[in-house]
């Protein structure tokens, strides 16, 4: 600076200095740039201060009278020259702004206007106050930097879009690695992976960005054609879409995260494949010992249909009046057929190669025409007491649970013997499983008997127990329960099963 413009400088200095008196000289020593500007439509400035001329690099004869915009980028446009009126208008926030250098640079600042008031309340000048952003932009810089750095280490794919087209302006290495050897940065999603364009991951990331709220999404589909001229291949994700936003709220860009989870979901299919073939072929391997069994089952039906046969036929060649006898006998005939298919037709369905088909029913209905059946087939002088719950619901196969109850009933019916006795069937709930309990009063299983309960055995009972209990397990097990021999003494015996609940199928009380 010259001789000359040194001298004009002080005398300017001088000047407010007198006009405004020690307010000036507080705003002179000050290390905070300020300026002080005209109360009119250009806000002249009317001075500023050596920290400001030192953060701009210009000389205060160079910026006084000048309107005040003109110390700022983006002067000429109306939208940037509106923010700045509704700063001196009194906006309760700091604006940031960009101040121009006379070496052509630019300084990131956040500004504050204050007015100041004459004795009437008039606004004579105003205060304009400048903070200079530049090392906690650097600051900033560095933060992204390393966060940057974090990112592109870490195994989870990231990426970051901004605008409404998700134009990437981030996406790390395990990103590239899921998606394939292409440009990402500066292209739309789109434009890069057009593959994704009719794909609902992409209708995620719109609506993402439409309503500001994220989405999370576990073992989501995405197909990907990784290399030019492959096939397109499918990959499952767990990821995340979180909006990126302005201090105002609005939506500004997407910041996605995830893991490429496609072996664990390949390692998934594997194992229910293996379940479900693990428990095929144990169907299968059980249908040897099985044939032993349906033979000595099927032997109860048959043999009660011959004998009924050869009563009606004795009965149609003696004289009088026998209809009503020969009706009971048919009747008993019909009965022997229908449990001797449903022997057949349970086992069938056993060894099939398919899901169990499901139900839903309450279980209280289920459990009354199994004791129905039960007591029509014959029980002794067993009593049967029926003490479930009334509102519990299952998602089963009603047939086969049915199955269950009465081989669990008449195997409690034999166990009382000629005496009699008392079966009482139960429930209790536990943890979103309904236990099922059958208990009787006769002598209980011998230890050596317990041992092979849930074995197949060729039974020598005058009255088999339908598919028997190793089955029965299987039927329970297949519905995600189990069966136990729950008790065994002296006072007798008592059997239980476990299956989920259907959803909302738990009620508050129960037996």
């Amino acid at each position: 600076m010259g001789a000359n413009e040194q001298r004009r400088d002080k005398d300017l200095v001088k000047h407010f200095q007198q006009a405004l008196g020690p307010f000036v000289v507080a705003v002179e020593a000050t290390r905070m740039p300020m300026v002080f500007t005209s109360a009119d439509t250009d806000h002249r400035i009317i001075f500023a201060n050596d920290s400001f001329l030192k953060l701009t690099g210009f000389r205060r004869s160079e910026v006084i009278d000048k309107p005040f915009a003109r110390l700022l980028t983006g002067a000429e446009n109306p939208d940037t020259l509106k923010l700045i009126e509704s700063e001196f208008q009194g906006s309760a926030e700091p604006l940031n702004v960009e101040c121009l250098r006379k070496d052509g640079g630019r300084v990131s600042a956040s500004l504050l206007v204050v007015p100041v008031h004459d004795r009437q309340g008039a606004v004579v000048q105003y205060v304009a106050s400048f903070v200079d952003l530049t090392v906690h932009n650097k600051w900033r810089r560095r933060e992204k930097s390393a966060l940057r750095k974090l990112f592109q280490q870490t195994p989870d794919f990231i990426a970051t879009t901004e605008g409404p087209d998700h134009r990437i302006t981030f996406a790390n290495a395990a990103y590239q690695q899921l998606v394939g050897d292409r440009d990402l940065v500066g292209r739309t999603m789109r434009e890069a992976l057009p593959e994704l364009a009719t794909q609902e991951i992409l209708a995620q990331r719109d609506q993402v960005y439409r309503t500001g709220k994220a989405f999370l999404a576990r073992w989501t589909p995405v197909k990907l054609q990784r290399e030019p001229g492959a096939d397109v291949e499918t990959r499952y994700l767990d990821l995340i879409y979180q909006p990126i936003t302005a201090p105002d709220g609005t939506v500004t860009g997407i910041f996605c995260e995830g893991h490429d989870v496609t072996e664990q979901k390949i390692l998934d299919d594997r194992v229910k494949a293996l379940q479900v073939d693990l428990i095929h072929m144990t169907r299968l391997s059980a249908m040897g010992t099985m044939a032993a069994t349906l033979a000595h089952e099927m032997t109860q039906p048959l043999t009660a249909i011959a004998n009924n046969v050869a009563a009606c036929s004795r009965l149609n060649a003696m004289e009088g009046d026998h209809r009503a006898q020969i009706k009971g006998l048919l009747e008993a005939i019909a009965a022997a057929v229908r449990r001797g298919g449903d022997v057949i037709h349970e086992l069938q369905k056993l060894t099939e190669r398919r899901k169990t088909p499901r139900d839903h029913f309450r279980l209280k209905d289920a459990i009354h025409e199994s004791v129905a059946l039960v007591r029509a087939a014959g029980c002794g002088n067993a009593a049967i007491v029926d003490r479930s719950a009334e509102q519990i619901e299952l998602d089963a196969d009603r047939t086969q649970i049915e199955q269950v109850l009465i081989n669990l009933l008449r195997n409690s019916c034999e166990a009382l013997g000629p005496s009699g006795g008392c079966v009482t069937i139960s429930t209790t709930m536990r943890q979103g499983k309904v236990i099922v309990s059958v208990k009787d009063t006769g002598e209980g299983v011998s230890p050596e008997a317990a041992k092979t309960l849930f074995q197949w055995s060729d039974s020598a009972k005058p009255h088999g127990a339908g598919i028997g209990l190793s089955i029965c397990r299987t039927i329970v097990e297949a519905h995600g329960g189990d069966l136990w021999l729950k008790e065994s003494g002296h006072t007798g015996s008592c059997f239980a099963f476990s299956l989920p609940l259907a959803p909302n199928g738990e009620v508050q009380g129960h037996a």
